[in-house]
Parts: C-alpha cells; structure tokens; sequence
C-alpha cells in the first residue's frame, strides 16, 4: 500500500492495515524516526506479519491530503508503479502473488487507475484486491 512520507499515518487503506496488525503502524513510525522524507521517499518498506505474509509500505506519496479538498495530486505514479514491479519481483522469488488493493493511491491522495493500471497491468504475479461489497 501506498504511505506518505511525513510521518502521518491514520486514513484509508493504511488506517485498515494498522488497527489489523499495529505493526505496520509502528514500524513505520520507527523508519521515519531514522531518515528523512527525502530518504524515504521513491523506497520500500517490508513489515513481517507471519513467515508467508508481508506488508509494504510504498514511500510514493511526498506529502499527504485530500485531493478532494485541495485539488492536489499527492500520488507519485512512475514511483508507487515501479516500488509494485520491485515488490512482485520479490515475491515471484518465492513463488508468490502481490496482492495490492484495488485503486491503491487513487483515492485521498488522487492517482489515476487508469493511468497505475496501464503500468503495471502486465506484472504476472500481480493481483488486484477489491474490496468486498
């Protein structure tokens, strides 16, 4: 999932994936406690859940809002595309899918789908979590 990278973490998917398992949570507080936005922004960071699941948290979105509100756009497409074609490639390792969500930083923070999906949509391993009705 995509996560800004300010030190602000309490909306959408990242809000769903911390009341979960808290350690998304903290161990994105602890990253950013040792290195800058600028460090952070463009990279990765992989949380252990179990030994077959993990999350990443996306450092594709500089700063944060509501593009709704300020009619901004806070999604770093090339950067969050390329961090899901590096995080596949990991998982196709080990002979795994990435599930990311269904128009993951499309939403507050205003990326187009259209546009992500054009990216990314020939990643084999890759598949696309909507959410349930």
């Amino acid at each position: 999932h995509q996560v800004n990278c300010q030190n602000a973490m309490g909306a959408g998917v990242a809000k769903a994936l911390y009341t979960k398992w808290p350690m998304v949570k903290s161990s994105y507080h602890e990253v950013a406690r040792h290195t800058t936005p600028e460090e952070r922004f463009g990279n990765m960071q992989s949380v252990l859940i179990a030994p077959r699941l993990m999350v990443i948290n996306s450092f594709s979105q500089f700063t944060y809002g509501n593009v709704k509100r300020t009619g901004k756009i806070y999604t770093s497409e090339d950067i969050l595309a390329n961090n899901i074609r590096k995080a596949a490639a990991y998982a196709a390792r080990y002979q795994m899918n990435l599930y990311i969500p269904d128009h993951v930083g499309c939403g507050l923070a205003g990326g187009n789908w259209d546009s992500l999906t054009a990216k990314i949509s020939d990643i084999p391993n890759l598949v696309v979590v909507k959410k349930a009705s």
